[in-house]
Protein backbone atom coordinates (compact mmCIF):
# COMPACT_ATOMS: atom_id res chain seq x y z
CA UNK A 1 0.00 0.00 0.00
CA UNK A 2 2.44 2.23 0.64
CA UNK A 3 5.66 0.64 -0.57
CA UNK A 4 6.86 -1.80 -3.70
CA UNK A 5 7.88 -5.37 -3.03
CA UNK A 6 11.75 -3.77 -3.57
CA UNK A 7 10.91 -1.24 -0.46
CA UNK A 8 10.70 2.04 -2.37
CA UNK A 9 8.30 4.18 -2.75
CA UNK A 10 5.22 4.37 -5.30
CA UNK A 11 5.93 7.12 -7.25
CA UNK A 12 3.57 10.48 -7.72
CA UNK A 13 2.02 10.93 -11.14
CA UNK A 14 -1.23 12.98 -10.28
CA UNK A 15 0.68 15.76 -9.04
CA UNK A 16 -0.80 17.83 -11.56
CA UNK A 17 -4.33 17.01 -11.13
CA UNK A 18 -4.38 19.12 -7.94
CA UNK A 19 -3.67 22.34 -10.01
CA UNK A 20 -7.13 22.35 -11.87
CA UNK A 21 -8.91 21.68 -8.31
CA UNK A 22 -7.26 24.78 -6.75
CA UNK A 23 -8.08 26.71 -10.13
CA UNK A 24 -11.70 25.62 -9.86
CA UNK A 25 -11.93 26.88 -6.22
CA UNK A 26 -10.78 30.30 -6.55
CA UNK A 27 -14.28 31.29 -9.35
CA UNK A 28 -13.18 29.07 -11.68
CA UNK A 29 -9.93 28.74 -13.66
CA UNK A 30 -11.07 30.65 -16.50
CA UNK A 31 -11.02 33.56 -14.24
CA UNK A 32 -8.00 33.12 -12.21
CA UNK A 33 -5.87 31.80 -15.21
CA UNK A 34 -4.77 33.78 -17.72
CA UNK A 35 -3.54 32.62 -21.42
CA UNK A 36 -0.25 34.39 -22.20
CA UNK A 37 1.30 35.77 -25.27
CA UNK A 38 3.22 38.62 -24.07
CA UNK A 39 5.22 38.70 -19.90
CA UNK A 40 2.41 40.11 -17.58
CA UNK A 41 4.93 41.87 -16.19
CA UNK A 42 5.53 45.89 -16.78
CA UNK A 43 2.43 45.92 -19.36
CA UNK A 44 -0.01 44.69 -16.70
CA UNK A 45 1.90 46.72 -13.73
CA UNK A 46 2.50 50.05 -14.59
CA UNK A 47 2.18 51.67 -11.26
CA UNK A 48 5.15 49.44 -9.80
CA UNK A 49 8.39 50.73 -9.85
CA UNK A 50 10.06 47.06 -9.99
CA UNK A 51 8.93 43.47 -11.45
CA UNK A 52 11.28 40.37 -11.13
CA UNK A 53 10.48 37.35 -12.11
CA UNK A 54 12.05 34.22 -10.44
CA UNK A 55 12.86 31.06 -12.55
CA UNK A 56 13.81 27.43 -11.89
CA UNK A 57 17.32 27.41 -13.56
CA UNK A 58 17.02 23.67 -14.13
CA UNK A 59 13.63 23.77 -15.19
CA UNK A 60 14.60 25.48 -17.97
CA UNK A 61 17.42 22.98 -19.04
CA UNK A 62 14.76 20.46 -19.18
CA UNK A 63 12.76 23.06 -21.24
CA UNK A 64 15.47 23.29 -23.73
CA UNK A 65 16.66 20.07 -24.55
CA UNK A 66 13.45 18.31 -24.38
CA UNK A 67 12.79 20.10 -27.66
CA UNK A 68 15.88 20.85 -29.51
CA UNK A 69 19.09 18.28 -30.03
CA UNK A 70 22.56 19.65 -28.77
CA UNK A 71 25.94 19.20 -30.00
CA UNK A 72 27.98 20.34 -26.87
CA UNK A 73 27.88 22.70 -24.07
CA UNK A 74 28.51 25.53 -26.25
CA UNK A 75 25.25 25.64 -28.19
CA UNK A 76 23.25 24.73 -24.52
CA UNK A 77 24.52 27.67 -22.92
CA UNK A 78 23.87 29.87 -26.06
CA UNK A 79 20.12 28.42 -26.40
CA UNK A 80 20.15 29.08 -22.28
CA UNK A 81 21.12 32.58 -22.51
CA UNK A 82 18.72 33.45 -25.32
CA UNK A 83 15.61 31.74 -24.02
CA UNK A 84 16.06 33.50 -20.14
CA UNK A 85 16.76 36.60 -22.14
CA UNK A 86 13.24 35.67 -23.75
CA UNK A 87 11.38 35.12 -20.41
CA UNK A 88 12.89 38.20 -18.88
CA UNK A 89 12.98 41.18 -21.29
CA UNK A 90 9.59 42.40 -20.03
CA UNK A 91 10.61 42.36 -16.25
CA UNK A 92 13.09 44.91 -15.07
CA UNK A 93 15.26 41.48 -12.82
CA UNK A 94 14.96 37.84 -13.76
CA UNK A 95 16.56 35.77 -10.76
CA UNK A 96 17.86 32.06 -12.33
CA UNK A 97 17.67 29.90 -8.96
CA UNK A 98 19.50 26.37 -9.57
CA UNK A 99 19.44 23.13 -7.03
CA UNK A 100 22.41 22.68 -4.80
CA UNK A 101 23.54 19.03 -5.92
CA UNK A 102 26.86 19.26 -3.23
CA UNK A 103 24.87 18.96 -0.30
CA UNK A 104 26.24 16.47 2.67
CA UNK A 105 22.55 14.78 3.57
CA UNK A 106 20.24 14.70 0.22
CA UNK A 107 16.74 14.00 0.41
CA UNK A 108 16.18 14.30 -3.46
CA UNK A 109 19.23 11.61 -3.88
CA UNK A 110 16.92 8.49 -3.95
CA UNK A 111 14.29 10.37 -6.16
CA UNK A 112 17.22 11.19 -8.88
CA UNK A 113 17.83 7.52 -8.57
CA UNK A 114 14.43 6.53 -9.68
CA UNK A 115 14.91 8.74 -12.35
CA UNK A 116 17.92 7.81 -13.61
CA UNK A 117 16.60 4.12 -13.24
CA UNK A 118 19.97 2.77 -12.28
CA UNK A 119 21.99 2.36 -9.72
CA UNK A 120 24.90 2.35 -12.05
CA UNK A 121 27.47 4.88 -11.52
CA UNK A 122 27.11 7.95 -14.58
CA UNK A 123 30.28 9.52 -15.57
CA UNK A 124 30.29 13.17 -14.88
CA UNK A 125 31.08 15.63 -17.57
CA UNK A 126 33.74 18.42 -17.60
CA UNK A 127 31.84 21.56 -18.32
CA UNK A 128 34.01 23.30 -20.83
CA UNK A 129 32.03 24.78 -24.84
CA UNK A 130 33.59 22.01 -26.57
CA UNK A 131 32.33 19.36 -24.03
CA UNK A 132 29.79 16.99 -26.23
CA UNK A 133 26.30 16.14 -25.56
CA UNK A 134 25.71 12.49 -27.03
CA UNK A 135 22.72 11.35 -24.84
CA UNK A 136 21.06 14.11 -22.80
CA UNK A 137 19.97 11.12 -19.84
CA UNK A 138 23.46 10.13 -19.42
CA UNK A 139 24.68 14.10 -19.72
CA UNK A 140 22.33 15.00 -16.56
CA UNK A 141 22.64 11.61 -14.84
CA UNK A 142 25.45 12.53 -13.05
CA UNK A 143 24.67 14.83 -9.88
CA UNK A 144 28.35 15.86 -10.45
CA UNK A 145 27.55 16.83 -13.80
CA UNK A 146 24.27 19.28 -12.81
CA UNK A 147 26.63 20.80 -10.10
CA UNK A 148 29.55 21.88 -12.54
CA UNK A 149 26.30 23.05 -15.25
CA UNK A 150 24.66 25.02 -12.68
CA UNK A 151 28.27 27.40 -12.31
CA UNK A 152 28.70 27.37 -16.21
CA UNK A 153 25.45 28.37 -17.21
CA UNK A 154 25.47 30.70 -14.24
CA UNK A 155 28.58 32.21 -15.38
CA UNK A 156 27.38 32.43 -18.99
CA UNK A 157 24.14 34.41 -17.86
CA UNK A 158 26.38 36.95 -15.90
CA UNK A 159 28.65 37.32 -19.19
CA UNK A 160 26.19 37.22 -21.77
CA UNK A 161 22.42 38.28 -20.70
CA UNK A 162 21.44 41.20 -22.23
CA UNK A 163 18.55 41.19 -19.41
CA UNK A 164 19.39 42.37 -15.85
CA UNK A 165 19.95 38.62 -14.27
CA UNK A 166 20.82 37.30 -10.73
CA UNK A 167 21.81 34.35 -10.80
CA UNK A 168 22.15 31.86 -7.45
CA UNK A 169 24.35 28.54 -7.32
CA UNK A 170 25.27 26.80 -4.26
CA UNK A 171 29.01 29.33 -5.18
CA UNK A 172 27.83 32.21 -5.39
CA UNK A 173 24.69 34.70 -5.71
CA UNK A 174 26.26 36.99 -8.96
CA UNK A 175 24.39 39.80 -11.33
CA UNK A 176 25.43 41.55 -14.41
CA UNK A 177 24.45 44.86 -12.78
CA UNK A 178 26.38 46.52 -9.85
CA UNK A 179 24.14 46.42 -6.81
CA UNK A 180 23.86 44.95 -3.38
CA UNK A 181 22.21 41.24 -3.79
CA UNK A 182 20.26 39.41 -1.22
CA UNK A 183 19.93 37.08 0.15
CA UNK A 184 23.48 35.40 0.12
CA UNK A 185 24.70 32.30 -0.92
CA UNK A 186 22.54 29.01 0.79
CA UNK A 187 22.98 26.01 1.46
CA UNK A 188 19.02 24.89 0.80
CA UNK A 189 19.36 21.84 -1.59
CA UNK A 190 15.86 22.61 -3.58
CA UNK A 191 15.26 25.04 -6.19
CA UNK A 192 11.70 24.61 -5.14
CA UNK A 193 12.23 26.41 -1.38
CA UNK A 194 15.06 29.04 -2.58
CA UNK A 195 13.21 30.43 -5.29
CA UNK A 196 10.46 31.09 -2.36
CA UNK A 197 13.38 33.21 -0.72
CA UNK A 198 14.56 34.85 -3.55
CA UNK A 199 11.04 35.77 -4.20
CA UNK A 200 10.29 37.06 -0.68
CA UNK A 201 13.08 39.16 -0.55
CA UNK A 202 12.33 40.79 -3.61
CA UNK A 203 8.80 41.47 -2.64
CA UNK A 204 10.33 43.02 0.23
CA UNK A 205 12.04 45.59 -1.87
CA UNK A 206 8.83 45.95 -3.58
CA UNK A 207 9.09 43.63 -6.43
CA UNK A 208 6.06 42.23 -8.28
CA UNK A 209 7.05 38.43 -8.14
CA UNK A 210 6.06 35.59 -10.48
CA UNK A 211 7.45 32.33 -10.32
CA UNK A 212 8.32 30.27 -13.53
CA UNK A 213 7.96 26.85 -12.76
CA UNK A 214 6.18 24.14 -13.85
CA UNK A 215 6.17 21.81 -10.97
CA UNK A 216 3.36 21.20 -8.27
CA UNK A 217 5.52 21.14 -5.49
CA UNK A 218 6.11 24.91 -6.15
CA UNK A 219 2.60 25.76 -6.60
CA UNK A 220 1.87 24.48 -2.94
CA UNK A 221 4.87 25.89 -1.42
CA UNK A 222 4.09 29.39 -2.46
CA UNK A 223 0.55 29.17 -1.64
CA UNK A 224 1.46 29.14 2.30
CA UNK A 225 3.79 32.40 1.45
CA UNK A 226 1.34 34.97 -0.16
CA UNK A 227 0.87 37.34 2.56
CA UNK A 228 4.26 37.97 1.83
CA UNK A 229 4.31 37.67 -1.86
CA UNK A 230 0.99 40.28 -1.79
CA UNK A 231 -1.89 41.01 -3.81
CA UNK A 232 -0.21 39.92 -7.61
CA UNK A 233 1.64 36.69 -6.43
CA UNK A 234 1.50 34.88 -9.45
CA UNK A 235 2.72 31.77 -11.01
CA UNK A 236 3.91 31.51 -14.57
CA UNK A 237 3.59 27.63 -15.61
CA UNK A 238 3.48 25.66 -19.32
CA UNK A 239 5.26 26.09 -22.58
CA UNK A 240 5.03 28.23 -25.59
CA UNK A 241 1.21 28.71 -26.45
CA UNK A 242 0.19 26.86 -23.48
CA UNK A 243 2.01 29.39 -21.03
CA UNK A 244 -0.32 31.08 -18.85
CA UNK A 245 -0.51 33.23 -15.29
CA UNK A 246 -1.76 31.42 -12.30
CA UNK A 247 -2.79 34.02 -9.86
CA UNK A 248 -2.09 32.99 -6.21
CA UNK A 249 -4.57 35.32 -4.13
CA UNK A 250 -7.84 33.79 -5.27
CA UNK A 251 -6.40 30.41 -4.55
CA UNK A 252 -5.38 31.38 -0.94
CA UNK A 253 -8.30 33.10 -0.08
CA UNK A 254 -10.69 30.14 -1.21
CA UNK A 255 -8.66 27.88 0.81
CA UNK A 256 -8.62 30.30 3.93
CA UNK A 257 -5.28 30.49 6.04
CA UNK A 258 -5.29 27.31 7.51
CA UNK A 259 -5.78 25.40 4.85
CA UNK A 260 -3.89 27.55 2.57
CA UNK A 261 -0.77 26.90 4.62
CA UNK A 262 -1.47 23.41 5.79
CA UNK A 263 -1.35 22.58 1.86
CA UNK A 264 1.94 21.90 1.12
CA UNK A 265 2.28 19.41 4.63
CA UNK A 266 -0.69 17.77 3.08
CA UNK A 267 0.90 17.07 -0.11
CA UNK A 268 3.85 15.62 1.22
CA UNK A 269 1.44 12.95 3.60
CA UNK A 270 -0.56 12.28 0.97
CA UNK A 271 2.81 11.47 -2.03
CA UNK A 272 4.89 13.61 -3.07
CA UNK A 273 8.41 12.93 -4.82
CA UNK A 274 9.66 11.65 -1.22
CA UNK A 275 6.93 10.28 -0.16
CA UNK A 276 5.25 8.31 -2.51
CA UNK A 277 2.02 7.63 -2.67
CA UNK A 278 -0.91 6.02 -1.19
CA UNK A 279 -1.78 2.91 -3.26
CA UNK A 280 -5.50 3.54 -4.67
CA UNK A 281 -5.73 7.02 -3.54
CA UNK A 282 -5.27 9.56 -6.23
CA UNK A 283 -4.21 13.04 -5.38
CA UNK A 284 -7.60 14.48 -6.17
CA UNK A 285 -8.97 12.21 -4.50
CA UNK A 286 -7.15 13.14 -1.17
CA UNK A 287 -7.42 16.71 -1.80
CA UNK A 288 -11.17 16.53 -1.64
CA UNK A 289 -10.77 14.59 1.34
CA UNK A 290 -8.65 17.72 2.83
CA UNK A 291 -10.83 20.22 1.87
CA UNK A 292 -13.54 18.78 3.97
CA UNK A 293 -11.75 17.52 7.05
CA UNK A 294 -12.03 19.86 10.56
CA UNK A 295 -9.46 21.93 11.80
CA UNK A 296 -8.15 20.03 14.03
CA UNK A 297 -7.41 17.41 11.70
CA UNK A 298 -5.81 20.47 9.28
CA UNK A 299 -3.97 21.61 12.19
CA UNK A 300 -2.18 18.20 12.98
CA UNK A 301 -1.23 18.09 9.44
CA UNK A 302 -0.32 21.73 9.31
CA UNK A 303 2.42 20.94 12.46
CA UNK A 304 4.29 18.23 10.57
CA UNK A 305 7.79 19.87 10.13
CA UNK A 306 7.87 22.32 12.77
CA UNK A 307 9.42 20.09 15.97
CA UNK A 308 12.20 19.43 14.09
CA UNK A 309 14.12 17.93 17.04
CA UNK A 310 15.41 14.29 17.82
CA UNK A 311 11.64 13.64 19.21
CA UNK A 312 9.83 14.25 16.07
CA UNK A 313 6.31 14.95 15.84
CA UNK A 314 3.86 14.61 19.09
CA UNK A 315 1.99 11.66 19.48
CA UNK A 316 -1.23 14.45 18.87
CA UNK A 317 0.42 15.42 15.56
CA UNK A 318 0.93 11.80 14.48
CA UNK A 319 -2.73 10.68 15.81
CA UNK A 320 -4.05 13.75 14.09
CA UNK A 321 -2.36 12.40 10.57
CA UNK A 322 -3.43 9.31 11.30
CA UNK A 323 -7.41 10.19 11.41
CA UNK A 324 -7.01 11.79 8.67
CA UNK A 325 -5.28 9.11 6.67
CA UNK A 326 -7.29 6.31 7.85
CA UNK A 327 -10.39 8.98 6.60
CA UNK A 328 -9.27 7.97 3.09
CA UNK A 329 -10.27 4.26 3.40
CA UNK A 330 -13.57 4.64 5.43
CA UNK A 331 -16.70 3.58 3.56
CA UNK A 332 -19.73 4.54 4.47
CA UNK A 333 -21.53 3.68 7.22
CA UNK A 334 -18.17 2.66 8.76
CA UNK A 335 -16.90 4.50 12.20
CA UNK A 336 -13.88 3.16 12.72
CA UNK A 337 -11.05 5.82 13.26
CA UNK A 338 -8.17 3.66 14.28
CA UNK A 339 -5.85 1.71 12.09
CA UNK A 340 -6.37 -1.61 13.82
CA UNK A 341 -10.21 -1.24 13.95
CA UNK A 342 -10.74 -0.10 10.37
CA UNK A 343 -9.00 -2.97 8.94
CA UNK A 344 -10.31 -5.52 11.22
CA UNK A 345 -14.09 -3.90 10.07
CA UNK A 346 -12.99 -4.03 6.32
CA UNK A 347 -11.51 -7.40 6.60
CA UNK A 348 -14.82 -8.63 7.55
CA UNK A 349 -16.32 -6.90 5.12
CA UNK A 350 -14.25 -8.06 2.07
CA UNK A 351 -14.92 -10.69 -0.29
CA UNK A 352 -13.38 -13.96 0.02
CA UNK A 353 -11.32 -13.82 -3.58
CA UNK A 354 -9.68 -10.26 -2.58
CA UNK A 355 -5.82 -10.05 -0.65
CA UNK A 356 -5.11 -8.20 2.35
CA UNK A 357 -3.23 -6.11 0.39
CA UNK A 358 -6.13 -4.05 -0.51
CA UNK A 359 -6.23 -3.40 3.62
CA UNK A 360 -5.35 0.43 4.44
CA UNK A 361 -1.36 0.19 6.50
CA UNK A 362 -1.09 -0.60 10.31
CA UNK A 363 -0.72 1.83 12.53
CA UNK A 364 3.29 1.06 12.63
CA UNK A 365 3.67 1.63 8.92
CA UNK A 366 1.37 5.16 8.98
CA UNK A 367 3.25 6.59 12.08
CA UNK A 368 7.05 5.69 9.64
CA UNK A 369 4.71 6.96 6.71
CA UNK A 370 4.47 10.09 8.72
CA UNK A 371 7.79 10.01 9.86
CA UNK A 372 8.88 10.54 6.52
CA UNK A 373 6.72 13.03 5.77
CA UNK A 374 8.10 14.55 8.90
CA UNK A 375 11.29 14.56 7.72
CA UNK A 376 10.50 16.86 3.86
CA UNK A 377 8.52 18.85 5.62
CA UNK A 378 11.05 20.46 7.80
CA UNK A 379 13.01 20.73 5.04
CA UNK A 380 9.83 22.86 3.75
CA UNK A 381 9.29 24.69 6.70
CA UNK A 382 12.43 26.61 6.56
CA UNK A 383 12.04 27.51 3.12
CA UNK A 384 13.17 31.34 4.17
CA UNK A 385 16.15 30.58 5.70
CA UNK A 386 19.26 31.00 4.11
CA UNK A 387 21.28 28.11 6.02
CA UNK A 388 18.26 25.64 6.99
CA UNK A 389 19.18 23.04 9.42
CA UNK A 390 18.50 18.87 8.59
CA UNK A 391 17.37 16.39 10.41
CA UNK A 392 18.87 12.80 10.01
CA UNK A 393 16.48 10.66 7.66
CA UNK A 394 17.57 7.45 8.51
CA UNK A 395 15.99 7.98 11.94
CA UNK A 396 12.29 9.51 10.48
CA UNK A 397 11.40 6.82 8.46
Amino acid sequence: MLMKLDESVHPTLNKSSIIAVLEDLSGQASTNSQTLTESPSRENNQNTTSTCLVVDGMAVVQEIMAVKPLKNCKELADAYVTLIDAKGHNYDITRVIFDNYVVEVSLKEATRDRHRGSKALVKGYVMEDATKIKNVKSFLGSTTTKANLTLFLARKLIDHAKVHVITATHQGVMSNRAGNITPGVSTQEEADTLMILHAVEAAKAGSIVPIYSQDTDVLLLVLRRVPLLGEQAALLMGTGDRRRLVLLKPIYDSLAEQKAKALCKWHVLTGCDRTGYIRGKSKKACLEAFLKEKPSIVSAISSLGIESGVSGPSEDIIEGCISFLCGLFRKKGIEATNPHSLRWTLFKQQRIDKGIELLPPTYGAWKEHILRAHCQCVVWEQDLIVCPMTIEPLNNG
